[in-house]
């Protein structure tokens, strides 16, 4: 939705690269997601850089574990999902049933 609206707005030259410590885009999903995932970010004109977690930004540069760096205008996080870890239900380590 950013890239698209990036677009819309002429704002052709702008880079969007989607950063993400799974090894595959939509790993959560399966590997059919993450095949499908692929040429609909390529298509939008958006990289891919995977394996990678980010721990801060600041001065326009963000940081990742490692010690690698991506240097950006802006940054858009998503919350990480964490289920209720009901007690007495089973759950993963996310505390998803």
């Amino acid at each position: 939705m950013t890239a698209t609206q990036l677009r819309e707005r002429g704002a052709e030259a702008a880079h969007v690269t989607l950063v993400t410590p799974e090894d595959e885009p939509l790993e959560l999903f399966g590997p059919a997601a993450s095949e499908a995932i692929r040429p609909l970010l390529a298509s939008r004109g958006i990289a891919i850089r995977t394996c990678s977690r980010p721990v801060s930004v600041h001065d326009r540069v963000l940081r990742l574990a490692g010690g690698a760096e991506i240097h950006v205008d802006r940054v858009i996080a998503l919350p990480a999902l964490e289920g209720p870890s009901i007690p007495g239900l089973p759950h993963d380590e996310h505390g998803f049933i």
